[in-house]
């Protein structure tokens, strides 16, 4: 399911993908700092858009074994109790076999240690069993390490027997999902692939994998998606693709690419660094030619470090933040300069 690779001189550049780059070009400025949506509504979208996800994470990343289904959709959440109180799960999906259920999943996303979970997933799952009459499962999805181990723990009912096991999707278990393959296959466990692992050594592979998968998805599809792909990544990776963009012959910038410009002038200037706009842009990308020589594990010495900060010619430092990405030394990026 996942891929572990890099990416081959086969595969072609972002640069060369003009419908990729056109998908990243329509995310707003905003959501380069700021998220048009929390990361929970983010993780619950990704399931109810592919209702096969809970199911493919349950048998092919979680090992658990699902009778064979030829449908899979999304349910009403709604569990009701006998007293007059309504519990709405995340997501409830139902497998079907022609025409009838073989199997419910409850899908609840958490972020936190929530104690009175323990009471109601219980009832969420002998509520949807009572409701579509056939098996139940809970699958807790969660971005927190913490909560992935206590959301594992045994949940003791108190009647003899009677124990709920918490299926757990968690960061130890979110596939690295860098084959392109694969993320045209199931876009969503790609873009939940870069939520988790974004900010990690293999961040730029997966939101690669993941950028290209969005040329298969319909607009606003790809535009939600586009949105929590930037969102979850680290500075040093947007500038990476930024500066793989840079390599394309492209007379005019993507919108992307001025977007990712705009961060870097708003992210000086909030630091009272800046002095006056194009100031503020040059220390941005200045700083992101640092990230990306971090990133590749490249010392920087003291003398890159003030001619990278000090320079203020926007040429420039695009052409340096281009070489940051090949250089095999750090003072390369400076030496034709």
């Amino acid at each position: 399911m996942s891929g572990s690779r890099t990416r081959s001189a086969s595969d072609p550049p972002l640069s060369r993908c003009p419908r990729a780059r056109t998908q990243l070009g329509r995310a707003t400025a905003d959501n380069l700092s700021v998220p048009t949506t929390t990361e929970h509504e983010a993780l619950v979208t990704l399931f109810r858009n592919r209702p096969r996800l809970a199911a493919e994470v349950i048998s092919d990343v979680l090992g658990v074994r699902l009778p064979g289904f030829t449908e899979a959709r999304v349910a009403s959440g709604n569990c009701t109790e006998a007293v007059p109180a309504i519990h709405e799960a995340d997501v409830v999906l139902e497998l079907r076999d022609e025409a009838r259920a073989v199997m419910a999943v409850v899908v609840e996303v958490r972020r936190d240690k929530d104690p009175r979970k323990l009471f109601t997933w219980p009832l969420y799952v002998a509520s949807v069993r009572a409701e579509l009459e056939c098996p139940t499962m809970l699958l807790v999805v969660t971005p927190d390490a913490a909560v992935e181990r206590w959301g594992r723990e045994a949940i003791e009912i108190g009647h003899p027997g009677w124990v709920l096991t918490p299926l757990v999707l968690g960061p130890t278990e979110v596939p690295v999902v860098t084959e392109r393959e694969t993320a045209a296959r199931m876009p969503e466990l790609a873009v939940l692939s870069v939520m988790e692992h974004g900010e990690g050594e293999q961040g730029y592979e997966v939101a690669l994998a993941a950028i290209h998968a969005l040329g298969h998805l319909d607009e606003d599809k790809a535009d939600r998606y586009t949105s929590y792909i930037l969102t979850a990544l680290s500075d040093a990776v947007r500038a990476r693709l930024e500066a793989e963009m840079k390599q394309g012959n492209y007379l005019e910038p993507t919108d992307l690419e001025k977007r990712i410009l705009a961060r870097g002038e708003a992210r000086g200037e909030a630091r009272g660094e800046a002095r006056g706009e194009a100031r503020g842009e040059a220390k941005g990308k200045a700083e992101d030619i640092l990230a990306v020589l971090a990133a590749r594990g490249l010392g920087v010495s003291d003398q890159v470090r003030a001619a990278v900060l000090g320079c203020r010619d926007l040429g420039r430092l695009g052409r340096w933040l281009v070489r940051a990405v090949t250089c095999e030394r750090a003072e390369d990026v400076i030496a034709e300069d």
